[in-house]
């Protein structure tokens, strides 16, 4: 027997099912679909962080001039205006009726492997 041993090569599972290859097509889509959505959502976050910002340094300007300037009071004050909501709340819902292209998707490749797309 040599010192050197091979080792055994795996077995492949008798169950092994992987997942069909999928069409050129149907890729680009995903991946144009998939950029588009993470550019949308960071456009919702971009703005609340853009809207809630600008409320919070107006409330700053408001206490600075009522006399009660703390950081914490005027942040809290900013962010419970609701101007984040007003200003997102239709860009939001759109991005989020979208995002429910997502089950389509999952039934669509759960449901329907011969398809040709």
């Amino acid at each position: 027997m040599s010192a050197k041993s091979t080792p055994a090569k795996a077995a492949s599972a008798p169950n092994d099912q992987r997942p069909a290859k999928q069409s050129g097509a149907k890729n680009a889509y995903l991946l144009a679909y998939n950029a588009a959505s993470a550019a949308l959502w960071a456009g919702v976050l971009y703005q609340t962080v853009t809207i809630g910002a600008n409320e919070v340094v107006n409330a700053q300007k408001a206490g600075a001039f009522f006399g009660s300037d703390d950081w914490f009071t005027a942040t809290r004050r900013g962010l419970a205006s609701g101007k984040v909501y007003d200003g997102l709340e239709g860009y939001t819902r759109t991005v989020q009726t979208l995002a429910g292209l997502e089950v389509l998707h999952s039934l669509v490749g759960t449901c329907c492997h011969l398809s040709p797309i």
